[in-house]
């Protein structure tokens, strides 16, 4: 019987234990060596350097390992071995792609899902990926494709729905992302994520800026994994609605779950401008500024521009 053991934190990963007959092809197996009723027992160290086709669904499997302890090179160095002693099936191409996606490395992702498909062209895990991968490098209608493949061969992900709606705001078309993310919560009606994403193109796009407060409220009532966004969200469209106190509301709940939301703190200060606290929008701006040291929201909102735009009120506070 094989047995695996892992160590996370070494690159020399796993004991496998071999039962076979002794032949002279194993004499690369090196270790302890015992004896059984006509069976030898060799026991092998296995790692991503090790070659011969034996070792391949070992290094398979020591990549599975990585890939959920999210240790991403070490799950491609391992996944890339077995490839290479000849361990075929599609699983293998789309683990390594999801590393590669994990890592950013979205060629690599899109690479190997495509490898996927040739094998298999009804790999519905493969299109996903592949869906995923184009969709973060930008190529937003190959992506709507891929996630359209998905749901055709099974309808029934809620994620596909979600990927294909995200890619749909890449090419602009905000009703169809909103019918499919409109199908994501028919599938989960606590999918935080397509509330999320459904608000965000009620606010942006739409806009429509009721139906996006309900949409951030319900992603905050579910304390979804986008809550930071959610709050910060809810607060521009209090700001577009010039209810300015709802928004300062949120914008400092959400300072206290994060104090170093930088965002926050701009669309703050622009808040109490508008309820005209102008000593409180200084500070704001200012702590905007030392925080946003790569000048993240773009080179309009820099501190001069800041400095330049409330001059009237704010002259002195900025710089």
């Amino acid at each position: 019987m094989n047995k695996l053991k892992f160590n996370s934190h070494v690159v020399v990963l796993a004991t496998l234990m071999i039962m076979a007959v002794a032949v002279p092809g194993l004499a690369s197996c090196t270790g302890q060596t015992t004896y059984g009723p006509g069976n030898e027992t060799y026991t092998t160290k296995i790692d991503s350097d090790s070659v011969g086709e034996v070792f391949g669904p070992v290094q398979y499997k020591i990549g599975d390992t990585y890939l959920g302890e999210k240790q991403y090179v070490e799950a491609i160095k391992a996944y890339t071995a077995a490839i290479r002693n000849g361990y075929t099936g599609t699983d293998i191409y789309v683990n390594r792609g999801t590393a590669y996606l994990a890592l950013g490395l979205y060629s690599g992702a899109i690479a190997d899902a495509s490898i996927s498909l040739d094998i298999d062209p009804s790999q519905v895990r493969a299109y996903e990926l592949r869906g995923r991968a184009r969709s973060l490098a930008g190529e937003y209608a190959a992506a709507v494709t891929d996630f359209t493949k998905a749901i055709e061969i099974a309808p029934g992900n809620k994620g596909d729905y979600l990927g294909r709606g995200v890619a749909y705001i890449g090419v602009a078309e905000y009703d169809y992302a909103n019918t499919d993310f409109d199908k994501a919560i028919a599938l989960d009606p606590k999918y935080p994520d397509a509330y999320y994403w459904r608000a965000l193109v009620n606010e942006k796009y739409l806009p429509d800026y009721y139906s996006a407060l309900n949409g951030y409220t319900k992603v905050i009532d579910l304390n979804g994994a986008h809550l930071y966004d959610a709050y910060n969200g809810r607060g521009e469209t209090y700001f577009r609605l010039n209810e300015f106190d709802e928004a300062i509301s949120d914008f400092s709940l959400l300072l206290e779950i994060d104090p170093d939301y930088w965002l926050a703190y701009y669309n703050r200060a622009l808040c109490y401008t508008g309820v005209r606290q102008y000593q409180k929008a200084a500070d704001d701006f200012k702590r905007y500024v030392a925080l946003d040291v790569n000048n993240k929201y773009g080179e309009v909102q820099s501190a001069d521009y800041l400095a330049t735009y409330y001059k009237p009120f704010l002259e002195g506070y900025i710089r």
